[in-house]
């Protein structure tokens, strides 16, 4: 999910890695040290490598067709899961590993991540957050459209492993290993989550939306830690310092009820009138 939000940040500001000057504003903004341990400096290179493919991506148009947008998705992946084929392959040489099965378990599992992403976070948001009512049918349905997504690009599970798409449940326990297991929150993923939303906020209050709406940092942090529940913004450190600062989290989630109120109103509404 901090890759998305750091995705929709170039998406705010297309320039944001696109020149010296602003790779420079941007390592200064995140406050990585060249100094500073090396994998910090590998994840701000890789982060400026997604931005440029993500550039490439949104030079195809126009966005008003639906598969032309699924195009533009999938081009993207293709790239980033491209880049990390081939730092597996240099990491390696001098090996005796199979190089073909290391780029097939990297392309299959970030392929998978990414169809869950697109599957099982739009619908737990829409239940939980929003609570849209969403009937387990249609839950299901939405589930299976990304189950022959993949089946599309060509997903192939292990012998014995269960497709993480054959329904809404299984998809659940999967997004719940990949995050404790795969992404496995530690003191390196709350530096990484305090530095995208740093590099979504500086070009949200220096535009103009935000400078009429007075968006800042600790609206983000909000905003991302009502979306994201308690248990999984405490673990990547999103809003924990704003825990004095009630009034601003009050505000996010009073407009996050008035949406579900109006959503509610008219699930009944509808009922009645079926009625």
């Amino acid at each position: 999910m901090l890759y998305t939000f750091f995705l929709l940040s170039c998406f705010k500001n297309n320039d944001l890695c696109g020149s010296n000057i602003n790779n420079l504003t941007l390592l200064g903004l995140v406050k990585w040290d060249e100094s500073g341990p090396q994998h910090d400096l590998a994840i701000a290179r890789d982060l400026c490598v997604d931005d440029s493919i993500f550039q490439d991506v949104e030079c195809l148009h126009p966005r008003n067709n639906g598969w032309k947008s699924i195009l533009r998705v999938r081009l993207l992946h293709a790239g980033v899961r491209h880049r990390l084929t081939h730092k597996k392959q240099q990491s390696s040489v001098g090996t005796n590993a199979d190089d073909a099965n290391h780029q097939a378990i990297i392309n299959q599992c970030h392929l998978i991540a990414t169809l869950l992403g697109f599957q099982f976070n739009p619908l737990i948001n829409l239940l939980t957050v929003f609570g849209l009512p969403i009937t387990f049918e249609e839950a299901q349905c939405y589930t299976h459209l990304w189950r022959y997504v993949g089946h599309v690009l060509g997903i192939k599970y292990p012998s014995g492993v269960r497709d993480a798409l054959s329904d809404f449940d299984t998809s659940r326990a999967w997004m719940v290993k990949i995050y404790d297991k795969l992404i496995a929150p530690n003191d390196s993923s709350k530096l990484l989550a305090s530095h995208v939303l740093q590099a979504i906020a500086y070009p949200l209050e220096n535009a103009w939306p935000g400078k009429l709406m007075g968006i800042n940092l600790n609206h983000l942090n909000s905003l991302f830690r009502a979306f994201l529940a308690e248990k999984y913004a405490d673990e990547i450190g999103i809003g924990t310092q704003l825990r004095s600062n009630w009034w601003m989290e009050l505000q996010v989630r009073t407009i996050i009820a008035t949406f579900r109120l109006g959503h509610v109103y008219s699930y009944l509404f509808g009922l009645k009138k079926q009625a």
